[in-house]
């Protein structure tokens, strides 16, 4: 299937180089290209791309910002961020991102980028209008617990459980850690459209939800081949509804 982009970025040096290195795909096709926000919003509503390679800092409004207003359509192309600032790679993940890239981009971690893209696309795990698997390469987050710092890979947090001035994040593999942080706070650190409360001690990474049972007011979670089982509250039962659409 072919792969239609937008690019959005305020420097028109930055959308020439871009649009160069795109020339050795064939399947990606280029429907245009914005220097703002303001400019991008109606280009990416009236185009509808699979796919916007979009810097963050901009005039006026940044590209976090975008997604933002994006997702008061209800449209959600798979995001490429590419930034002259590895600061944001957090911020990327928080928001949802498929990738990541720094200026200048280096053709090799690009070819990288759209190649798992096309395999999410081809798989049927990302459909136009949605949400891409997450799949950003390692970003590890800080994590305190007593006098030490941990650093964890958000992608690998299958639950949390808050346990008083603590929280337990169930980690892939089999392994378990504490940090010293309550549950709302280590929420905070983790990509806002990838986990959700379930419950008043309980947080989920919706990587892992399989299925949820309205009836039993059950959510089950599959990592590694072993299924975990939540209840869920009536009212958090709602949010979790709505935020799946």
């Amino acid at each position: 299937m072919r792969i239609k982009a937008i690019i959005v970025d305020d420097e028109n040096k930055a959308i020439t180089v871009l649009q160069e290195l795109l020339e050795e795909y064939n399947d990606i096709t280029l429907l245009g290209s914005a220097g703002s926000v303001d400019e991008a919003l109606p280009l990416v509503l009236e185009k509808k791309p699979d796919l916007v390679f979009m810097d963050v800092q901009m005039p006026k409004k940044n590209g976090f910002e975008l997604l933002h207003e994006l997702r008061d359509f209800r449209f959600k192309p798979a995001i490429i961020f590419v930034t002259a600032f590895d600061e944001y790679a957090i911020s990327a993940i928080r928001h949802a991102a498929f990738d990541y890239l720094l200026k200048p981009v280096d053709p090799q971690e690009l070819m990288k980028a759209i190649h798992r893209l096309r395999a999410n696309l081809n798989g049927g795990n990302v459909a136009v209008g949605q949400y891409p698997d997450i799949t950003l390469k390692p970003v590890k987050v800080r994590f305190p617990f007593r006098a030490r710092t941990l650093f964890i890979d958000p992608q690998d947090i299958i639950s949390l459980h808050a346990e008083g001035n603590y929280t337990e994040l169930f980690l892939t593999g089999g392994q378990k850690q504490m940090v010293s942080l309550y549950i709302s706070e280590t929420m905070e650190k983790l990509p806002a459209e990838c986990f959700l409360r379930i419950s008043r001690s309980e947080a989920i990474s919706l990587k892992y939800l399989t299925s949820l049972d309205r009836k039993k007011r059950t959510c089950t979670l599959k990592a590694e081949g072993k299924e975990y089982v939540f209840r869920v509250p009536v009212r958090y039962l709602r949010l979790l509804d709505e935020s799946l659409g």
